[in-house]
Parts: structure tokens; C-alpha cells; sequence
């Protein structure tokens, strides 16, 4: 469960560093980090074996 939080915590703090980029009219960057951050978290549940089927 501690894993699971964690990517939580990573999502959180990434939808707010891209609403603060996307608010200051820095469009680009804030598409950059979504991209980021996706990328990053499912190569983190895929390499913690975490099912990411149902998080819609």
C-alpha cells in the first residue's frame, strides 16, 4: 500500500506544478511535465508490479 501512495503523492504534486505552469501561460512546459510524470508513473508500477487497470 505504501508504494500506491506514493505515486499518488507524485501525481498530486505534479497536477499542481502543471496547473501552476499552465496559469502562468507557460502551456508547452506544463505539457512537457504531464508527459513526464505519466511516463514516470507507469514505468514505476510497472517495475512495482502494480495494476493500473482500474484507475480511470
Amino acid at each position: 500500500m505504501g508504494k500506491e501512495l506514493i505515486l499518488i503523492g507524485i501525481v498530486v504534486v505534479a497536477g499542481i506544478g502543471v496547473s501552476r505552469l499552465w496559469m502562468s501561460r507557460r502551456k508547452g512546459w506544463s505539457i512537457v511535465l504531464c508527459l513526464l510524470v505519466a511516463a514516470l508513473v507507469t514505468s514505476l508500477a510497472r517495475r512495482w508490479q502494480i495494476d493500473l487497470s482500474g484507475a480511470a
